[in-house]
């Protein structure tokens, strides 16, 4: 019979995974203290956070989906990447390849569990900021050529005319 306490976990964690858009599960043994403050820092600062809990309660949050108990096994973390789907994970996986202990197990995003390799897949996708980015140098390109192609013919006009009124004064000369 499950135990109040974890029943609580449970809850609150199925509340996280309900809050986040990807969840990614890590090993983190050999991290020293000051190495994982600084990893959830850094998780925390990129839209996410990172939660350790037992990974039995894990899997019961996430409904227990087919193949999942399999991803968490040793001592993980659970990074819930909050504001979009992949920063939390860029900045984790920047984190990695400082730090060899951080082992990627896999992920659960969109409502379908994910191998290490989809992780790495989705860790490679251009985050929200960058994707907003993207889309303002898309739509300022084409409204600066129009400025310009418009802004042409008035200049265009104006020289026509100081040709014509250079050429008239050298007439009349």
């Amino acid at each position: 019979m499950p135990s109040k306490q974890n029943k609580q976990e449970v809850a609150e964690l199925k509340k996280k995974v309900e809050q986040s858009e990807s969840v990614i599960f890590a090993k983190y043994t050999g991290l020293t203290v000051m190495q994982f403050n600084e990893l959830r820092r850094r998780i925390k600062e990129a839209g996410g956070e990172i939660v350790v809990a037992k990974n039995r309660l894990v899997n019961l949050a996430l409904g227990a989906p087919q193949g999942l108990a399999d991803l968490l096994q040793d001592q993980l973390f659970t990074l819930f990447s909050y504001d979009d789907p992949v920063s939390a994970i860029k900045e984790l996986y920047k984190f990695k390849d400082d730090n060899e202990a951080v082992e990627i197990r896999g992920g659960w995003f969109e409502e379908k569990v994910l191998a290490t390799n989809d992780v790495d897949q989705l860790s490679k996708i251009p985050g929200k900021t960058e994707l907003l980015g993207q889309l303002v140098r898309g739509i300022q390109g084409p409204i600066y050529g129009l400025r310009n192609s418009l802004s042409a013919g008035p200049q265009n006009l104006v020289f026509a005319l100081q040709a014509l009124a250079k050429q008239k004064e050298s007439e009349q000369k």
